[in-house]
């Protein structure tokens, strides 16, 4: 019987998680969750028989999770992601890089009796003295952060991409505008990360931070690699540890810019070139990390799905073919310059 299936060109290979990257997940939430940030080692947590967290709700109800370290651990590796209820722990979010419920979604406009609108504005995690508040006087939607949307959609759009690959070799401009979205999005949660921290130093959401503006130099289409200045200026703690993951988003961030200004207008993309772009994602989620570990800010489900997404690997349609290493003539690489192109080297941005 002949299988009338679409060959899919891209397929997530699901191999075993590396457990070391579960455990120092797991040991960087479990700090986190501690006021002040925790320093417990991944030995030490092994070595108890269970932890526990306690908390309590916006009610002021109290709450108690408890869990051994390698339970979770395994939770982890098995779901590429964590899954908070399941341990009874709390919302796992950073409160002023997140803001995971402060969000508004309203379906209406004046309600009888009333003869005026009602506005419904949120308050920003950056204080009354930050001038911007979003808010709404009919139907639509506002959010103080918009971190989470993105996460998510960086999910999403992985999966979709990956799960319609048949598509990577015709012309459906949907699979298409996936893949642009997706490379736009790994770009702006990045840029979106270091303007949350100049607006949280201006504002002095902690007093132990530096804000000095001759210094931080913002300015107008200034660059985003010169913004992660930002992060050691703000916090001495400068991103010193981060030079492959600034590799992949520097390479991101140089299709992005292509793909939105299309400057050269022409384009070609093998499906081992989106391969290669795809396997890129989960360093901006780890870039995330190490950014929010600068912050000591804490991770988030998603953060932690977009680090742990499976492996991207290329199929063709018949296994038994000669296959060649692809040239500098096919593919992306036909289609820009290269000597102008983001080079796979690290930048100095310890200042």
């Amino acid at each position: 019987m002949s299988n009338n299936l679409p060959h899919k060109f891209l397929r997530y290979n699901y191999s075993s998680l590396q457990i070391h990257e579960a455990r120092k997940i797991a040991q960087y939430v479990i700090n986190h969750y501690k006021e002040p940030v925790g320093n417990t080692s991944i030995s030490q947590y092994n070595k108890m028989k269970s932890f526990r967290i306690d908390w309590k709700d916006s009610k002021g109800t109290n709450h108690t999770g408890q869990v051994h370290f390698n339970e979770l651990v395994d939770h982890i590796c098995c779901t590429r992601s964590l899954d908070v209820k399941r341990f009874n722990f709390p919302t796992l979010q950073c409160n002023w890089l997140d803001c995971a419920g402060l969000a508004i979604m309203r379906n209406f406009h004046i309600l009888e009796p009333h003869n005026e609108p009602v506005k419904l504005a949120l308050q920003t995690p950056f204080g009354e003295r930050f001038p911007l508040k979003p808010g709404l006087d009919r139907e639509g939607l506002a959010y103080a952060s918009f971190q989470i949307p993105i996460q998510k959609n960086l999910v999403y759009l992985h999966k979709q991409v990956v799960g319609e690959s048949e598509h990577s070799v015709t012309a459906d401009p949907r699979w298409l505008n996936n893949l642009r979205l997706l490379i736009n999005e790994c770009i702006s949660i990045v840029d979106i990360t270091l303007h949350q921290l100049y607006s949280a130093a201006e504002y002095g959401i902690k007093s132990a931070w530096k804000f000095d503006l001759g210094k931080l130099n913002k300015k107008p289409g200034m660059r985003i690699t010169d913004k992660f200045h930002w992060v050691g200026q703000i916090t001495e703690r400068p991103l010193d540890n981060a030079k492959s993951e600034i590799d992949s988003f520097n390479i991101l961030r140089g299709i992005r810019n292509h793909l939105n200004h299309f400057e050269p207008a022409c384009f070609a993309a093998t499906a081992e070139d989106v391969m290669d772009w795809l396997n890129r994602v989960p360093k901006i989620g780890y870039l995330l990390w190490k950014i929010r570990e600068k912050l000591e800010a804490q991770l988030t489900p998603e953060l932690i799905e977009i680090m742990l997404l499976p492996e991207v690997a290329f199929y063709q349609k018949d296994a038994t073919r000669l296959r060649l290493s692809q040239p500098e003539d096919s593919g992306y690489s036909s289609c820009i310059d290269l000597k102008k192109a983001p080079a796979e080297k690290g930048e100095n941005i310890n200042n």
